[in-house]
């Protein structure tokens, strides 16, 4: 699960920009695997946090690691994943359909 790409593309990205939130949208991925990291977008800069400690997450994102990949990288939706029941996906409605759309832009 290598959201280090992703990162970078949503950083380079200009037309995503308008999208991110003055404040941190922090997003915690876990899988079985491996251990929870959070990604944190905000308009001055996104970046990825092993340090999680008692940072709050505003979505909560869970699954096998092949379906977080796929909600990162293929072109199949967030909300799709998650009613096929292959992705676990756990925040505000609100909060959710942004990340989709920023995830959509930068596939």
């Amino acid at each position: 699960m290598d959201l280090c790409l992703l990162v970078e593309k949503i950083n380079e990205t200009h037309f995503v920009k308008p999208l991110l939130p003055n404040e941190e949208l922090r997003i915690m991925v876990s899988n079985s695997k491996q251990k929870p990291i959070l990604l944190v977008l905000c308009k001055s800069k996104c970046f990825l946090s092993n340090e999680l400690g008692s940072a709050h997450a505003h979505v909560y994102i869970s699954g096998d690691s092949s379906h977080i990949f796929d909600c990162f990288y293929s072109p199949i939706r967030l909300l799709q994943l998650m009613k096929l029941g292959a992705i676990d996906v756990k925040g505000s409605f609100r909060n959710i359909l942004r990340l989709e759309s920023i995830l959509q832009l930068c596939k």
